[in-house]
């Protein structure tokens, strides 16, 4: 997200109806009358709700194309969404609207459109970040770092590396690593921060990520800050559950969370050692 691309003019109303098109496209036209009946005072609300568990892709996506027209990028979302544990147990908590949709871009990125492909709405969310990401820094000016951080956020573990769409977070990852990098930065919220926090489930998740992202830029540097975000966390927080999970499966070899015991032994701990060193 270094280049000038980013410093542009809010979408103007025309993008905005771009966005209502390829909804429509990729929508039944109920689901789509449904999202689109209220969807102006959902956007104006004190307290936005973006419901990944209840509500329709139409219904959730009309809600988050309005806080774009509004340029409520930051504004108090409260978010239903599955948990990161195997059964997706649904929870509930307070977000900011671009965090609110990385996580619908997580949530909705594999689910097929009305003619049973993913293609359309995929396309269609790959739109609504880039118009997003340009309204927003053009808009609160020079707060790219934080935008990318929240939508790392509510993407969780599939951000890494660079998103679940590689094209849309173009970090300069071309640097040496850095501990306090941009890179980190994200990879931080995308796996430590996200709710409810970081877990040996959540390493994995993040580790599979990286093996579909394999063809991505810079590959090992993404692997390398995932080492070291995990690394400091099991340091700084003893008393954690990714500390008491990691010390209970480390020494059973048929652990269904063996990759992820294996990886912070092998790379996370010496990662953060060496760097802190």
């Amino acid at each position: 997200m270094r280049n000038g691309a980013v410093r542009q003019q809010p979408p103007g109303d025309n993008r905005i109806e771009m966005l209502y098109a390829q909804l429509r496209a990729c929508s039944s036209p109920e689901a789509y009358r449904e999202g689109v009946r209220g969807a102006a005072a959902r956007a104006r609300a004190s307290v936005p709700i973006v419901d990944l568990v209840h509500r329709t892709p139409a219904y959730n996506l009309t809600t988050l194309i309005g806080l774009l027209e509004r340029e409520r990028f930051q504004a108090p979302v409260l978010l239903f969404e599955r948990g990161l544990d195997a059964q997706g147990t649904p929870f509930v908590h307070h977000e900011c609207a671009t965090a609110a949709l990385g996580a619908a871009c997580t949530a909705l990125f594999s689910l097929p459109d009305c003619s049973g492909s993913p293609t359309a709405h995929r396309q269609l969310l790959a739109d609504l970040v880039g118009l997003w990401l340009i309204a927003a820094v053009a808009t609160a000016g020079g707060t790219e770092d934080q935008v990318l951080r929240d939508l790392a956020r509510g993407m969780g573990p599939w951000m890494v590396p660079q998103g679940w769409a590689g094209r849309l977070l173009q970090v300069d990852s071309g640097e040496a690593f850095h501990p306090h990098g941009m890179v980190v930065a994200l990879v931080r919220e995308a796996v430590a921060e996200r709710a409810p926090g970081l877990k040996l489930r959540v390493v994995r998740q993040a580790l599979e990520a990286l093996d579909v992202c394999s063809g991505a830029q810079y590959p090992q540097l993404w692997r390398r800050a995932l080492a070291f975000v995990v690394g400091a966390d099991l340091h700084q927080d003893p008393l954690g559950r990714l500390h008491a999970e990691y010390h209970a499966h480390r020494e059973s070899p048929a652990s269904r969370h063996r990759r992820a015991v294996d990886f912070i032994y092998r790379e996370a701990i010496p990662t953060y050692h060496s760097v802190r060193d």
